[in-house]
């Protein structure tokens, strides 16, 4: 997509995300902040909460200009109640689509932004709550919207074919309030990262029950979680002899048996792209055992990863109840993992 296209889009998207916050008049337009994000950040004990407020241009209907607001505070009501004096209109959360949280927050204060937003009964719950690895003010201050986290979100909705639809995996904001508030729950937070010119997927993090950080896990085993999660996701997976794998449709049926035992039956299909070679059934059935492999291995060293870290895999607990298995415990379990793979051989000239 170009980039005076996607400034049109981005415009568009723009309003349609302010009228779709809730009922607007001439009233309410003149009245409320315009804002479609905001972040929450905490340095030195202090709070510190920001807001994007982004206009279409009077000069041009294509072109998004963005202003930034921040508020300080020895409390998250502090902060906001000093965003609010550097506001000329009032305060208004209803049309913000991002709320973004720093690594302060997530280390374990997330639940006071969560209490916040729950307070405010115009929230729009299908908002994404996405946490940031550096400052997450520092992200608002793109000097492009196009290109900002904001935008980079709402392209999502539309261009999902477009190569940026997979850098920042969106997780509703409603769906983050119901996880923090279950007794016994994880929470998962996707992260971001500023490059030079856009915002890409740093990971994520998983937050216990307790409002705590447990662990932050890179790209590719964000992608292995989503995998457990049964996460729609597409992964590539280099084999030993150079083939190479996609993941097309993956899903994960974890079995409680007792005794701190659970059984992982996954089953997938993959795309198989042959480098050299015929392509026989024999490289089919190869290529299908060490795709299967690949994956018991990826999900194995993941799971000892949290386990180390005393946390969970969203939604296991909860299923571990369903099942019967009061004493589930993911730290003290024993996992067993097994994959039967589906490979449907593509041949690609040149690869």
């Amino acid at each position: 997509m170009r980039a005076g296209a996607r400034r049109g889009l981005a415009a568009l998207l723009l309003a349609v995300a302010l009228l779709s916050g809730g009922c607007w008049d001439a009233r309410d337009i003149n009245e409320r902040s315009p804002a479609i994000a905001m972040s929450f950040d905490i340095t030195r004990g202090a709070w510190r909460v920001g807001l994007w407020q982004a206009l279409l241009s009077q000069s041009s209907a294509s072109q998004v200009m963005g202003s930034q607001a921040f508020g300080r505070g020895g409390s998250l009501t502090d902060a906001v109640k000093d965003l609010k004096g550097h506001l000329d209109k009032a305060l208004y959360v209803g049309a913000i689509k991002i709320y973004l949280v720093g690594p302060g927050v997530l280390q374990d204060r997330l639940p006071e932004v969560i209490d916040f937003l729950r307070q405010r009964v115009e929230v729009d719950s299908t908002s994404f709550l996405i946490g940031s690895v550096s400052p997450a003010a520092a992200l608002l201050a793109r000097p492009d919207p196009t290109a900002s986290l904001t935008a980079l979100h709402l392209l999502h909705e539309f261009d999902r074919r477009s190569g940026m639809a997979e850098q920042v995996p969106p997780v509703r904001l409603w769906e983050s309030w119901r996880r923090t508030l279950t007794p016994g729950a994880t929470n998962l937070v996707p992260l971001v990262a500023a490059a030079s010119t856009t915002i890409v997927d740093a990971g994520s993090a998983l937050v216990g029950p307790d409002g705590r950080l447990r662990v932050t896990l890179d790209s590719e085993e964000s992608a292995v979680l989503r995998w457990l999660m049964n996460t729609p996701t597409s992964t590539l997976i280099k084999l030993a002899d150079g083939s190479v794998t996609k993941i097309m449709a993956i899903r994960a049926r974890p079995r409680f048996v007792g005794r701190r035992q659970v059984s992982v039956e996954i089953s997938l299909q993959a795309d198989g792209y042959l480098v050299h070679g015929l392509m026989t059934s024999a490289w089919r059935r190869h290529v299908a055992q060490e795709t299967a492999t690949a994956v018991a291995q990826r999900v194995l060293r993941l799971v000892r990863k949290l386990q180390a870290s005393h946390a969970d895999i969203p939604g296991w607990r909860e299923a571990a109840l369903e099942a019967g298995d009061e004493a589930y415990s993911l730290p003290q379990a024993t996992v067993h993992v097994q994959v039967a793979a589906v490979i449907r051989p593509i041949t690609v000239p040149g690869l």
